[in-house]
């Protein structure tokens, strides 16, 4: 049973956000940072201020795909990579076919690469958006995948 946890829920029930961000529990977690070696602070907490921002919106096999915009990573570079895989037309290759996994490792490689280059929050850098997704990009990083070999050194593209 998760009584900890239960009680976080209740306090947060009972008196809102500020209770997480200014209570009982931001001293605790406050707390159980600095006790493994983490500078997070209760001032920190109180001075967090939530966003609500809206999703970025993408296209895949007539889906269409609302996913976590920055300063999440998640969101850009799933797209990414399912915009990178639509040219390899993944429903050709049985469940089990080696080059289907070939071409998801190789096509996460790349996502990852260019994730490392440009991932950020945009309220400090500028994350190239409309270039990680733009088709001519897609298909520059398509050009670097192949079935005959493994890319040894995937490397961030230019967007």
């Amino acid at each position: 049973m998760q009584k900890d946890l239960a009680k976080t829920f209740k306090l947060i029930r009972a008196k809102g956000p500020d209770a997480f961000y200014k209570g009982p529990i931001a001293e605790a977690l406050a707390s159980t940072v600095q006790k493994f070696g983490g500078a997070m602070t209760i001032e920190d907490l109180k001075k967090y201020d939530v966003t609500v921002d809206k999703p970025i919106w993408g296209d895949y096999r007539g889906y269409r795909i609302a996913s976590m915009p920055p300063p999440s990573s998640g969101g850009v570079f799933l797209l990414q990579m399912l915009k990178i895989l639509d040219g390899f037309h993944l429903s050709q290759y049985d469940v089990k076919a080696w080059g289907k996994y070939h071409l998801l490792a190789e096509t996460m490689h790349l996502a990852y690469a260019d994730r490392a280059a440009y991932a950020g929050d945009p309220e400090f850098v500028e994350v190239p958006l409309t270039g990680l997704l733009h088709p001519d990009y897609i298909k520059e990083r398509q050009k670097l995948i192949s079935l005959d070999r493994v890319n040894p050194n995937p490397q961030s593209g230019d967007p």
